[in-house]
């Protein structure tokens, strides 16, 4: 009987990641087919001189988002939109992909249905109001973080720099 449920189980996981990727795939293709990564670097244009700033609107977006839209499909979604304009202003793909990340994690821990605290409360048998007031003060870590990356982005490209050699971006 538990040889049952654990394959209804992986059914189901496995039913879900695909429609998630599937779904996903075909945003893709939209966005290809509209042409929206040329959109967005037209809609950006203006501030082309502050790479940060379009980096704090990335991530505020990314986090608003990441309250809703689990992390996996966010990435897929977004990269192939945001990555053009990033690399357009210079910024090291490397550097996106991280900051990229950390603030869909942020968002996948931010109130009101950030996914990870259903996770934390179900596993702990605590209430999802007292693991929402419990992370509030571990936000400010990845907070802070962010900032880091965003205003003292070299680095996080250091190490690779020092061992490859600096890239043109």
């Amino acid at each position: 009987m538990k040889v049952f449920e654990a394959c209804r189980f992986t059914a189901i996981v496995i039913g879900t990641v695909l429609f998630i990727l599937g779904s996903t795939k075909a945003f893709g293709q939209l966005v290809t087919l509209y042409d929206v990564p040329q959109s967005i670097l037209a809609l950006f244009a203006g501030l082309k001189a502050y790479p940060w700033l379009v980096l704090l609107l990335i991530g505020v977006f990314y986090i608003i988002v990441g309250m809703w839209l689990e992390s996996i499909p966010q990435i897929i979604i977004f990269t192939a939109v945001f990555l053009p304009l990033v690399t357009s202003l210079g910024v090291d793909p490397v550097l996106f992909g991280i900051f990229t990340v950390m603030t869909c994690e942020l968002g996948f821990l931010t109130p009101p249905i950030g996914v990870n605290l259903f996770v934390a409360a179900r596993i702990s048998n605590v209430s999802i109001e007292q693991i929402s007031l419990g992370v509030l003060p571990l936000l400010i870590p990845y907070v802070a973080m962010i900032f880091i990356l965003v205003f003292f982005s070299e680095w996080v490209t250091f190490l690779p720099d020092l061992v490859y050699g600096k890239r043109a971006c």
